[in-house]
């Protein structure tokens, strides 16, 4: 019972390659392909694989999406696998674009590749699978009844072909509105997500576009510096294209409404440490939350990027910096954004040393705690030991105290000395 009674000729597919490798996880193969065998999948494994590699050499800013390694193969094993469920049902049993091919579409749109440039590789890959599947028709079955079964596989990359078309279009276009036009109706739930006031989020999920559970997510608030406005739609390309090139394919935007900043968030399934040293564009700033997981991760990270960009405006020592990540400020949020009530503990703590004329002071004073060793300082600094050994007395002469006393405090007033003043060029010691 329940066994297949009639055998299809793409039962006979399997792979020639020994060292093939999936790019789909175990659970998604047996998604895609409930009506196949093991050697077809493999087969579809090895020539997904295969096509990945043709069509990234013809578009790399396609083989580059994501983390440039797993999506693009992925989605194109994935959509062979489609292939060969519909040449079987001879019609299209379910959406022709998976998870990685609606993945790999957000991408695309969030990284400005032309619709024009993604449908040419989608038709291009198409053909070469409809290719491989003839070879394979020819290799495999009898003259007899060969003209009828190539003929079904040529009408297969018609029907295949204009609906997967179709599908990648509006799917593509939906994606383009949904980052440049958010409406009332999509603020009013986020706001709601973000204040627990939400219920049924499989639900909010889809109306959002947006996956919230299960994901790792990333909080984005972006904004101009100096003078220069951006109208909210160039804020937006500026932040998909930030977030594209970490792997953050599904994306969410809520512009303020005076647009004169834009939050946003992007989830990727798998854990993800941002690289230090970020850059933005000329004039615009950028505040990021900590990667987080699940509807919590989501609130959490939106909250951390909105305090990081609030210590950004605030405190003076960091409106040089184009990027800044809540994990580079979180003492300085634990310390309050009141400039006054920093500056007060600074002084308490620092005395005479808190004034930006001793930087070269607190820059050796610094490296000192951090490490405990004048040879480490000297060959950090580039400065001979006894320079070292100068400045600290000097450090402590001014401090009022020994500097091996009260070190976490002196520590953080070190930190928040930094941030409430610019950086001082160099002086001598």
């Amino acid at each position: 019972m329940g066994s297949r009674i009639e055998q299809h000729w793409t039962d006979a597919l399997d792979a020639t390659d020994p060292d093939l490798r999936s790019w789909l996880a175990p659970d998604e193969v047996r998604l895609r392909s409930p009506g196949l065998g093991e050697a077809p999948v493999r087969w579809a494994m090895q020539v997904g694989a295969e096509l990945a590699r043709s069509l990234a050499a013809e578009t790399p800013a396609l083989g580059a999406l994501g983390d440039g390694s797993t999506v693009f193969p992925a989605a194109m094993q994935e959509s062979v696998l489609l292939s060969l469920e519909t040449i079987r049902a001879g019609s299209v049993v379910h959406g022709l674009l998976g998870d990685r091919g609606r993945e790999l579409v957000n991408l695309s749109a969030a990284a400005d590749i032309p619709l024009p440039s993604v449908l040419a590789s989608v038709h291009r890959g198409h053909a070469m699978v409809v290719e491989r599947l003839m070879a394979e028709c020819r290799r495999l079955t009898s003259t007899r009844v060969l003209a009828d079964r190539l003929d079904a596989v040529w009408k297969f990359g018609f029907l295949f072909s204009d609906s997967l078309g179709e599908e990648l279009t509006k799917l593509y276009a939906d994606e383009l509105e949904r980052r440049l036009d958010p409406d009332d109706a999509r603020r009013v739930l986020i706001e709601d997500v973000l204040a627990g006031r939400s219920h049924g989020l499989a639900e909010i999920a889809q109306k959002l576009r947006y996956d919230l559970a299960y994901r790792q997510h990333v909080g984005i608030v972006v904004w101009t510096d100096g003078g220069r406005d951006l109208p909210a739609g160039e804020l937006r390309r500026i932040a998909s294209g930030f977030l594209a090139r970490f792997g953050f394919a599904q994306q969410l935007y809520l512009a303020h409404e005076g647009n004169d900043y834009l939050r946003g968030w992007g989830n990727r399934r798998q854990p993800f440490a941002l690289p230090p040293d970020l850059e933005a564009p000329p004039a615009v700033r950028i505040a990021l939350g900590g990667v987080a997981e699940g509807i919590a991760g989501f609130r959490q990270t939106m909250a951390e990027a909105t305090q990081a960009r609030l210590l950004s405006i605030t405190l003076p020592g960091l409106r040089d910096r184009p990027v800044i990540p809540f994990a580079d400020v979180r003492l300085l949020g634990l310390l309050g954004t009141d400039p006054r009530s920093v500056r007060k503990f600074v002084e308490a703590e620092l005395g005479a040393l808190a004034v930006p004329e001793h930087a070269v002071l607190l820059e050796t004073l610094a490296a000192y705690l951090d490490s405990h060793s004048p040879q480490v300082v000297a060959r950090q600094l580039h400065i001979a030991r006894n320079t070292v050994a100068y400045r600290l007395r000097r450090a402590e002469e001014l401090l009022g105290r020994p500097i091996t006393e009260r070190q976490v405090e002196l520590r953080v007033a070190l930190l928040m000395q930094h941030a409430l003043h610019r950086p001082l060029p160099p002086a001598d010691g």
